[in-house]
């Protein structure tokens, strides 16, 4: 079955406008947020690559963006406002740049607005204004460093059926590789890798995962010692296992609500394949290095059933 998505951003290439962005963006630090746009002959040539990039992806099956992982034949979705402050810093920057000429993308070193040294970028972002209603989605992409490619390598040229040697000069590449989609207040996530690297996503799950815990264990009954479950937070297993919660209110109100005299019972009925005896101390949960792991995955509800509401997760 086709992914609407993606046949919908297909349809999109069609009949569009597209401006390509050059940006230098940080995810932790606003200082260095900047962008340039490419001059319009570069634009229509990506068009057919995009379009066939995109169609590797017409089967994928759309599903929430799992933090702890993702099926292969997916395509992870989350809603925009989970990286609101990281996009907006981007978006800010594209909306605000200035033109580069040919004349700058030629030299690569005539830039008041952005360094070309092309140590300083990493992103490129294409604007795709759909002609037929005005609306807009945008593809974000890692940019790749030639310069780092071609460190302490001699570069060779095929001309008429030799190798010549080149010198080593500054270059531009794009690529037609879609790491990220943002359309219609969603992000959509191509590449799972990238996606976390361009948006810092770790660090924004960690202080999800943070928030989250401030404003709820104290509120748990659940613990011998709730203290040794916030250390366990500085691991990237359990910040993001806690950060998939973070926005389930019910979820978290009945973990809040819940009577720790069913705690034992009821976690070595439905889930005695996972937790024994050894896991409690006065028969509340007694987090430790060894079980810290298994707890995350149970509040996080990995484990597929739902001890605090008494249910199985699809």
């Amino acid at each position: 079955m086709e992914n609407i998505v993606i046949t919908e951003l297909i349809e999109r290439l069609k009949h569009c406008e597209i401006n390509i962005y050059l940006v230098k963006f940080d995810a932790r630090s606003e200082k260095l947020n900047n962008a340039v746009l490419l001059p319009d002959d570069i634009n229509s040539s990506l068009l057919k690559d995009y379009n066939d990039y995109l169609y590797g992806f017409i089967n994928r099956e759309i599903k929430n963006y799992n933090p702890n992982g993702n099926e292969n034949n997916a395509l992870p979705v989350l809603n925009l406002s989970s990286i609101e402050k990281r996009w907006n810093a981007i978006y800010e920057a594209i909306n605000s740049c200035g033109n580069l000429s040919q004349r700058d993308i030629d030299t690569l070193n005539a830039s008041e607005t952005l360094s070309y040294n092309n140590e300083d970028l990493n992103l490129y972002v294409t604007e795709i204004k759909d002609t037929t209603d005005d609306s807009y989605c945008y593809f974000v992409s890692k940019y790749q460093n030639t310069q780092k490619v071609l460190k302490f390598k001699r570069l060779f040229l095929e001309e008429y059926g030799r190798f010549k040697e080149k010198e080593n000069t500054k270059a531009l590449t794009l690529n037609y590789n879609i790491d990220v989609v943002v359309l219609n207040g969603n992000v959509y996530i191509l590449s799972e890798t990238r996606f976390n690297s361009i948006f810092d996503y770790d660090e924004n799950l960690k202080e999800t995962a943070m928030k989250t815990a401030s404003e709820h264990v104290s509120k748990w009954k659940i613990f011998y010692n709730a203290d040794k479950f916030m250390d366990l937070l500085k691991n990237k297993y359990a910040y993001r296992g806690i950060a998939k919660i973070s926005k389930d209110t019910s979820y978290l109100n009945a973990i809040e609500t819940f009577d720790p005299k069913d705690l034992k019972n009821r976690i070595l009925d439905k889930c005695r394949n996972v937790f024994s005896e050894e896991d409690f101390k006065e028969d509340l949960l007694n987090v430790t290095k060894k079980n810290g792991k298994k707890i995350i995955n149970l509040i996080s509800k990995e484990l597929k059933y739902n001890i605090f509401e008494d249910k199985v997760e699809e």
